[in-house]
């Protein structure tokens, strides 16, 4: 720690993890201790490592005079085994299932990071909502939500739709109101930890009278934003708002979703709305994220695994005439690689990072053409394998575009 922050009490990213090893002490943990600066996490005993990137940044962001409650509960959990804290019988857990909505790249994240770390993964039930979410199980305590494997449902002699349909039940029993104008926004006015989990319960939201369709943001579990699919104002204060949540802790998405005949799905507005860029751009910038951490991820893995297997980027431009964003992944010739799904894609010769491009064409041109070069896999981000160039025969049928950036 610098004189500085010695001097006026900053809380560095060093301070903050002997402040959490001071409470895990406390709390009874005797097994060995060590801070990993590089990582920011905490190593106990030779098999557990604890990150402290989401609790540093929760901590920051507390009012001062409740910023040990969070250390008290980073500590809690690291002390206190998912075991112990189970209760021994569905009926005792029943009450306090609660539905919890995710992002579909936490799950990812959860899976993978066990792999590299080689710790144990717990196998939470999930399933998707409007494609780039989920909808998970957790037992609900004063302190924590404990995620419970599909395994304990099994032990208990239940079926997960038996769990899921109650912990949807409890939602709905907890209820909640909205705080907004009328027709306009609303804003789901609860402190529970279970904002975005409402949308479990879609009678809830579908009887707020909005213009056209509801459409629903979840920037984090926390905050539920709801406004009408006709309210264009509206859906352009409701982009502003996630904008504002991205510098906040725990932000999960910026992809907002509309109701269809009782399902959720991906929603932006025409073209022609005030709020299609706005809420374009903090779409793509979801995926964005998720495509990175992605990568970051299988890199690890494959290093780990003797994998040579290029992960390929994610890319986002902006047409400088119209300021339009458009996404585009790279398919390099004589490289095995991983493609993100974009709008387009550009056809690269020599080495991946600084690859000369040949042209570029439409995803749905691409697949047409070549689509049995391309392998889908199970990845979330979707991502697809590719092993084999295009020849020219087919690259000219593509049609490709020579000069993509405008």
């Amino acid at each position: 720690m610098g004189l500085l922050d010695w001097l006026t009490g900053r809380v560095t990213r060093e301070k903050f993890a002997l402040m959490v090893i001071d409470a895990m002490r406390q709390a009874g943990l005797e097994d060995p201790v060590e801070f990993d600066a590089e990582d920011f996490a905490i190593r106990v005993g030779d098999d557990r490592k604890v990150y402290l990137g989401n609790a540093f940044d929760e901590y920051h962001a507390a009012p001062k005079k409740v910023r040990h409650q969070v250390i008290e509960h980073y500590a809690f959990g690291v002390f206190i085994s998912p075991e112990e804290l189970t209760p021994d019988s569905f009926a005792q857990a029943a009450p306090n299932l609660r539905p919890v909505v995710r992002g579909r790249m936490y799950l990812e994240y959860m899976r993978m990071q066990a792999e590299i770390d080689s710790d144990e993964y717990i196998d939470a039930p999930s399933r998707p909502i409007g494609e780039h979410f989920v909808e998970m199980l957790a037992f609900d305590m004063p302190n924590r939500i404990l995620y419970l494997p599909a395994s304990q449902f099994a032990d208990w002699g239940v079926s997960t739709d038996e769990a899921y349909d109650a912990a949807r039940e409890n939602i709905r029993a907890i209820g909640g109101s909205f705080e907004g104008t009328a027709g306009r926004i609303y804003v789901g006015a609860w402190d529970d930890s279970y904002a975005a989990s409402r949308i479990v319960a879609p009678e809830m939201i579908g009887k707020l009278n909005v213009r056209g369709r509801p459409v629903v943001a979840l920037p984090n579990r926390e905050f539920l934003i709801v406004t009408g699919s006709a309210d264009h104002e509206a859906l352009l204060q409701m982009a502003r708002m996630i904008g504002k949540a991205e510098g906040e802790p725990r932000f999960e998405s910026g992809i907002v979703l509309s109701l269809e005949d009782g399902a959720w799905t991906p929603f932006l507005p025409p073209k022609d709305s005030p709020a299609y860029e706005a809420l374009r751009r903090q779409h793509v910038a979801s995926i964005w994220r998720d495509y990175d951490e992605q990568k970051r991820l299988l890199d690890e893995l494959n290093e780990q695994r003797g994998v040579d297997m290029y992960i390929a980027t994610f890319m986002a431009h902006e047409d400088r005439a119209t300021h339009e964003l458009s996404t585009m992944a790279a398919w390099t010739e004589g490289v095995e690689a991983l493609l993100p799904r974009a709008d387009s894609v550009g056809f690269t010769s020599g080495d991946p990072e600084s690859a000369a491009v040949l042209g570029v064409a439409p995803w749905e041109r691409v697949a047409e053409v070549a689509g049995d070069l391309m392998e889908p896999t199970d990845y979330y981000p979707e991502r697809w394998r590719v092993r084999e160039f295009p020849t020219q025969e087919r690259l000219d049928a593509m049609e490709l575009d020579t000069d993509p950036i405008k």
